[in-house]
C-alpha cells in the first residue's frame, strides 16, 4: 500500500471521530457512516485553506427531492439524485469577506484550490460534473 494511501486512510479514520465546526453538522450525521467519513476528511482539508465549510443540505428522502426539482426542474429527478443515495452534499464556504455560494463564479471558486482538492479526495465537484447545470455547491463521492 502506499504511503500516500496509508496517509489518506489515518486521516480519514482521525477526522472521522471529530466534529470541527463545520456548520450545520447534522446534515452530515445523518448520511452513512464511510461518506460522513470521506467527507469529514475533504472538509478538514478545506478547514486547512481557511475556509469554514457550511453544510446546506445533505441525505434528502425521495418526497423532499421531489419538491426539489418543482422548484428547480433541473435538479436530479426523484429516485435520481446522489442526495438520496447518501453520498452527496452541498456545501458554502466562507474565508474571511469570501463567501462562496451557488451564484458565486467558476472562477471564484476555482482560485480557492476547493475544487482540486475536492478531486484529490474523489469527491466530484458540481462546477464541472453536470453538462447543462452549474452547481457548484453540490460534492459528490465517486463510487
Amino acid at each position: 500500500m502506499s504511503r500516500v494511501l496509508i496517509i489518506i486512510i489515518i486521516t480519514i479514520l482521525l477526522v472521522s471521530a471529530l466534529s470541527f465546526g463545520v456548520a450545520n453538522d447534522s446534515y452530515l450525521n445523518k448520511l452513512p457512516v464511510l461518506s460522513r467519513f470521506r467527507f469529514r476528511a475533504f472538509l478538514y482539508a478545506c478547514r486547512a485553506l481557511g475556509y469554514n465549510p457550511i453544510v446546506t443540505s445533505g441525505l434528502r428522502t425521495t418526497a423532499q427531492q421531489a419538491r426539489l426539482v418543482a422548484i428547480n426542474p433541473k435538479n436530479a429527478k426523484a429516485g435520481t439524485s446522489t442526495h438520496e443515495k447518501g453520498i452527496a452534499i452541498d456545501l458554502n464556504f466562507v474565508k474571511g469577506a469570501i463567501h462562496l455560494k451557488k451564484a458565486s463564479p467558476k472562477a471564484d471558486w476555482d482560485k480557492t484550490g476547493i475544487p482540486a482538492l475536492a478531486l484529490f479526495f474523489g469527491v466530484k465537484w458540481g462546477g464541472t460534473a453536470f453538462a447543462n447545470y452549474y452547481d457548484p455547491v453540490h460534492f459528490e463521492l465517486m463510487v
